[in-house]
């Protein structure tokens, strides 16, 4: 489960689209983040054949509006166009002001690898599998990465082994991996742990799935971590 709450620029106007054959309101949107940097996010909302939900309130919506926009995320599947982007399927939108600033997100799923510190020791990443469903049959598996400062970041690296199943809420934040590509980490405000892994024995949560996101050894970029990040605003 990933549930998230953003204010957001809106990159076009929204368009129809068909997704995995049901037809679906979209827009690109930009979300703002503790660095100059802002991060894309592909915005979604069925079409109720009764016209209620979110879709006509996304559909009144044009370029360069900001909007306050909840729902559920997801990594864009590998091969397609949003591979790797932050896709939200929405619950909820409306309009937002230029000094709003909203970025929380609560990632629910099991640790997939050993805890990483930064070169600096100053923070400690990991990344979380988190499955969903694209049909009855096909089981797809997005990979979040995770980093916590200070006492998350210990907590992080001493007292949740790999394969725990964990809570996690914050912050997304952009990163780059190494071939520049940017992608979505989450800076850990609270960390809860549901069921603790075995270490290295535990099972690897995407096993037998599709596996949406970036590999471990993808994260690595070319933009160090040093010290946290401060959240920022429109202006």
């Amino acid at each position: 489960m990933t549930t998230a709450v953003f204010t957001a620029r809106l990159d076009t106007t929204p368009h129809q689209v068909v997704v995995n054959g049901k037809e679906q309101l979209q827009a690109h949107a930009s979300i703002n983040i503790a660095t100059q940097e802002s991060l894309p996010i592909v915005v979604r909302a069925w079409i109720s054949s009764k016209g209620t939900g979110p879709a006509p309130r996304l559909q009144a919506k044009k370029n360069e509006d900001l909007v306050l926009i909840s729902g559920n995320l997801q990594l864009g599947d590998k091969g397609t166009d949003e591979d790797g982007c932050l896709i939200m399927n929405l619950a909820t939108i409306c309009d937002a002001t230029p000094d709003q600033f909203i970025n929380d997100a609560t990632i629910v799923g099991r640790l997939g690898n050993d805890p990483k510190a930064s070169d600096s020791g100053k923070s400690v990443s990991n990344s979380i599998a988190v499955n969903r469903w694209q049909g009855k049959d096909n089981k797809l598996t997005d990979w979040f990465k995770i980093r916590g400062w200070g006492y998350n970041g210990e907590k992080l690296q001493e007292k949740f082994p790999k394969g725990s199943l964990v809570a996690v809420n914050g912050m997304i934040e952009a990163r780059r991996t190494r071939q520049d590509k940017l992608y979505p980490e989450l800076k850990i405000r609270n960390l809860t742990i549901h069921a603790s892994g075995k270490g290295g024995s535990a099972p690897d949560p995407s096993k037998e799935s599709s596996a949406s996101g970036y590999d471990h050894d993808q994260f690595t970029g070319q933009n160090p971590v040093g010290d946290m990040p401060q959240s920022s605003s429109w202006s």
